[in-house]
């Protein structure tokens, strides 16, 4: 019973670990691919520049293409430099130990990718990955002119990029910080690591240059049956899918150490086996004076006041005296604490991985869990059902003008004043994603709906925070959607999201800081929602 207990609590937080991680991720790879569309760009304008440098160089003399070669990379800021030929070997490049290397045995994807580049004149580039013989992380650049049988290839090194462009939050988050953190924070994890999984290697995003052994990964990759016997340690499979179309696949590996939860098994069981004891001592005890009158009426009550105990209730059980069933009672109690102190602490667990650890709102997961409960008791009573999607205008241009600092300090200011606007019992706000806010408005219609919306929009207008890089108003301002729905509908949720997300977009469309509205009263086609 008690290994059932234990188990049945290890999964349960186990689960809400991993999701709560799993959370972190995906944002935290979200905002990382907007700081490499950045360097898309740079790559766009930069490998044209060196293709034509090459092309004037006379029957490719390696003396002069290593020059060129080593002067566009100082230029250019980039980590190296590579020419790829038709035959997809590297002919010359600025690390020379790379010069010969054949990428025709690296994954499928990667070399069709390589061959369809070919005389075809646009700059390719996909996310960061690791290098093949270091692990370093690297943006890599793609490019080949028309006419030409070479690729030029260059990458930058992303820790080093990071670092030098001040952008701590990634770098912390990719190079050491987060998972010191994670391993800090909860004593039951021993270890953590994220990895990128290919055909031909497997790195840690985690830790520069580490690899996880070749059989676990291709076990992974491949889908195969895991041989993994040590039950401290979970992998789990984190959809990332800009790396998916890439051919990669990504782990997330945690070791749990069990020494916590061995300890308190031990303890309970010492408890229940003293309590045992105590039981049969009492039990014997009014055998032999069962003609006691005092025994039997403490016995009495002690199993009284067992029978109407409640969890969560403060009172404990009162026997006075110091005889056996004084001490049974005191048994009791400590064995219930120890109960309800455990139950506390998972119910603190269950809250940190429904909030947003930035605005203290509740994050997507929550989301997602209250609006199918909400929908679903809007349609079995029938009632309208409101939902207000908000989206903070030129955002990244306000992180790119003052700073992530800043920008965080913005959103905490924007999630305070949507709440302060809503201030019913079953309203609820969430933060949706990086710039993005969701409203629930349960049993309010149309008017309610548009009223609560431009209250919101006011009230982030009055917060006066200035943003001179936006050309919507000298401070920060949001584009709404707002939807109105009968309960009688059958719409899934998926549905009246995608709704609102467009009511978002016609807000954003028509020159932002306003609110879009749209009320369904009757049945109507919505878009599909995959």
């Amino acid at each position: 019973m008690i290994d059932r207990y234990l188990n049945s609590n290890k999964e349960q937080y186990q689960r809400t670990l991993i999701s709560s991680i799993s959370h972190d991720i995906d944002t935290f790879d979200r905002i990382l691919e907007t700081v490499e569309k950045n360097w898309d760009k740079e790559l766009s304008v930069s490998l044209p520049i060196l293709a034509a440098r090459i092309a004037k160089i006379p029957k490719r003399e390696s003396q002069q293409l290593q020059v060129v070669l080593d002067t566009f990379r100082d230029e250019y800021n980039l980590s190296d430099v590579y020419l790829i030929s038709s035959g997809l070997t590297i002919v010359a490049a600025t690390l020379n130990e790379e010069v010969g290397l054949d990428m025709s045995s690296f994954s499928q994807d990667y070399t069709s990718m390589l061959r369809a580049l070919l005389n075809e004149g646009k700059v390719h580039t996909h996310r960061m990955s690791h290098a093949t013989n270091t692990g370093i992380l690297k943006k890599y650049g793609y490019f080949s002119l028309p006419g030409s049988d070479l690729i030029v290839n260059a990458d930058i090194n992303v820790k080093q990029r990071l670092q030098s462009e001040s952008n701590d939050q990634l770098s912390r988050f990719l190079f050491g910080d987060y998972v010191t953190n994670l391993e800090n924070r909860y004593e039951t994890i021993k270890t953590i690591d994220l990895v990128l999984v290919s055909e031909r290697d497997a790195f840690s995003l985690f830790f520069e240059g580490r690899k996880i052994d070749a059989e676990t990964a291709s076990q992974f990759y491949f889908g195969e049956p895991s041989t993994q016997t040590d039950e401290s340690i979970v992998l789990i499979p984190i959809v990332l899918d800009s790396y998916e179309t890439l051919g990669f696949k990504s782990i997330l590996k945690i070791e749990f150490d069990q020494s916590p939860i061995e300890e308190i098994q031990n303890d309970l069981i010492k408890q229940l086996i003293a309590i045992s004891i105590v039981v049969i001592l009492v039990a014997y005890v009014l055998l032999q004076f069962s003609i006691r009158r005092f025994v039997l009426e403490g016995f009495i009550d002690l199993l009284a006041q067992i029978n109407n105990k409640r969890v969560g209730d403060n009172n404990q059980i009162a026997i006075e005296g110091k005889d056996e069933i004084a001490q049974v009672a005191k048994a009791v109690n400590t064995l219930t604490m120890g109960f309800e102190q455990q139950l506390k602490k998972n119910k603190e667990l269950l809250a940190i991985s429904n909030t947003d650890s930035l605005t203290e709102l509740s994050n997507r997961r929550h989301f997602d869990e209250k609006i199918e409960i909400e929908w679903a008791q809007a349609q079995r009573v029938q009632s309208t059902f409101s939902i207000i999607m908000l989206d903070i205008d030129r955002f990244k241009a306000f992180n790119d003008a003052y700073g992530h600092e800043d920008g965080d300090k913005c959103l905490k200011l924007v999630a305070q004043s949507i709440k302060q606007q809503l201030n019913r019992p079953r309203d609820f706000v969430a933060r949706y994603g990086g710039e993005e806010f969701m409203c629930l408005l349960p049993d309010t219609d149309e008017s309610g709906a548009i009223i609560a919306a431009n209250k919101i929009c006011e009230g982030i207008r009055e917060l006066q925070i200035i943003h001179k890089a936006s050309n919507v108003s000298d401070y920060i301002t949001a584009s709404l959607g707002c939807l109105t729905v009968k309960g009688h509908q059958s719409f899934h949720v998926k549905q009246l999201i995608g709704q609102v997300d467009v009511l978002l977009y016609e807000a954003k469309n028509s020159g932002r800081n306003k609110v879009c509205f749209d009320y369904i009263s009757e049945s109507v086609m919505l878009r599909e929602v995959k």
